[in-house]
């Protein structure tokens, strides 16, 4: 069976093959053995290149969420439509977008707040789970929040704004995408 698996905004083709307890995991070309050790409902763990890994899980008739310390990973059925690996709000600016229908319960941030990555930026809770939405890697500043505490969001709603901020201290600026050096 093939996957659209959606990790950091960056799309990957994942194909499982196999029946049982050993499958044969294919990413992005890439061939691994994966040993199911559980996979009760909601949960999955497995065994991949020695690594034992635990998600929480939850489908629905497109995909699914699979969601392991506090990271969240969407992934989907293959769909022509569904061309887009990234969206940019603007040269080097980041939109974070809910991975599910949701409640937002906490909002972490406010516009102008300066974020390093791994920040939690706002929580939202989806069939009584909580799940963080944190900043990508890098340094950012908030640029937009588009939500509220106790607003229901869908799936791939608009949240929060991110632009890359200067390293302080050392006045310098993010890169503009396609740009150059002026001096």
């Amino acid at each position: 069976m093939k996957h659209r698996f959606l990790s950091e905004g960056i799309a990957h083709e994942v194909e499982v093959a196999g029946q049982g307890k050993t499958l044969t995991l294919m990413v992005d070309g890439e061939h691994d053995s994966v040993e199911v050790i559980s996979d009760r409902p909601g949960e999955l763990v497995f065994r991949l290149g020695g690594l034992t890994l635990a998600f929480d899980y939850a489908l629905d008739a497109e995909g699914g969420w699979m969601c392991r310390e506090g990271r969240i990973f969407r992934f989907d059925r293959p769909r022509p439509e569904l061309r887009r690996v990234r969206e940019f709000a603007g040269p080097g600016e980041e939109i974070q977008r809910s991975p599910m229908p949701a409640l937002v319960v906490a909002l972490e941030v406010a516009e102008g707040q300066d974020v390093d990555g791994g920040k939690t930026l706002l929580v939202i809770e989806a069939m009584k789970m909580e799940t963080r939405v944190s900043a990508p890697p890098g340094s950012w500043r908030v640029v937009k929040v588009f939500v509220s505490a106790g607003q229901q969001v869908g799936r791939d709603q608009e949240l929060v704004e991110l632009a890359p901020r200067a390293e302080s201290g050392t006045g310098a600026t993010a890169p503009e995408v396609g740009g150059g050096d002026d001096r």
